[in-house]
């Protein structure tokens, strides 16, 4: 029997340091046919030639796509759109480590004529707090799994876990890229419009947190969650992205928008839409704690 066939999508920047590791771990994969493909984000430290040595070595594996600087996730995005067709697709940031199921687990349980989206959990290796942990929690779980109805609300799966069918990757072709939404949060929305999400409580993949991760795990310790909110809020001037979400939603998914997306979508267009927004967060099933921080970031625009 013939073995399906992955398409592995990775995007680099400045990766030279973990990158053999990754790159390694793929290759090393059981049970499937490998293709692995490679955009390159504008590095300028060894990592053009650490790629360029692996295509060399096994040019019917890889492909490489050399590129300027366009961001992570538009990086991503551009090899979703120009790879070689498969029967499975994933994706890989450039410093973990994977196990050798992690892909073959993955295609086990999304071998199936609809589309489908795997998600797992991850097993963290911080070496900022020099510790190791799984990610999500058994409660945490159960709410990606349970309120993936609520899609706007909850966290997203890790792209680094994400695999999908060929059916899934049909709907995603058929849709442009909105401004502004990670590849993952992108790829998780089609998926919850369009097909399934399954969710794997399950690690088969060693994240790495180290400090110049493009996106890290949340912090366990309050000093340090604090210290990443105020970074990524104020300093790097970014959102929590829920509106953008909501706007992706009004755009491509109009027939699933209810009063609280739209109301969402818009709430920056003036004092009447920042207090409806405010209503509609009361109305969300996500537990006070989260309101009160809606709110807040609501106020300062960062909602």
């Amino acid at each position: 029997m013939d073995k399906k066939k992955v398409n592995i999508l990775m995007s680099t920047y400045n990766g030279e340091k973990y990158i053999d590791d990754q790159i390694n771990s793929i290759l090393k994969q059981e049970g499937v046919s490998i293709q692995l493909s490679i955009r390159d984000d504008g590095s300028s430290d060894g990592t053009i030639e650490k790629i360029s040595k692996y295509k060399e070595e096994y040019p019917e594996m890889i492909t490489v796509f050399y590129g300027d600087n366009i961001g992570f996730a538009n990086s991503f995005m551009y090899l979703v759109k120009n790879c070689a067709k498969a029967d499975f697709y994933a994706f890989a940031d450039q410093d973990d480590i994977w196990e050798k199921d992690k892909i073959l687990t993955a295609v086990d349980k999304i071998d199936k004529n609809e589309p489908l989206l795997y998600a797992s959990n991850l097993k963290v290796y911080d070496t900022v707090e020099k510790r190791e942990y799984m990610l999500f929690s058994e409660s945490e779980i159960n709410t990606i799994i349970n309120k993936f109805n609520n899609y706007c609300y909850i966290s997203n799966p890790y792209g680094c876990t994400m695999v999908w069918n060929e059916n899934l990757q049909r709907e995603l072709m058929k849709i442009d890229n909105p401004q502004g939404l990670t590849h993952d949060v992108w790829l998780n929305m089609v998926a919850h419009y369009k097909g399934k999400l399954i969710f794997d409580s399950n690690s088969y993949i060693h994240y790495r947190v180290h400090g110049g991760n493009a996106c890290g795990a949340t912090p366990k310790s309050l000093i340090n969650k604090m210290k990443k909110y105020y970074n990524f809020y104020f300093v790097k001037k970014k959102e929590l992205g829920i509106s953008l979400r909501c706007i992706s939603i009004n755009k491509y998914f109009p027939y699933a928008a209810d009063d609280c997306i739209r109301s969402f979508a818009v709430y920056k267009k003036g004092i009447f839409h920042k207090i409806r927004a405010f209503y509609n967060l009361g109305r969300l099933d996500v537990g006070w704690k989260s309101v009160m921080k809606y709110r807040l970031l609501m106020l300062f625009n960062k909602f």
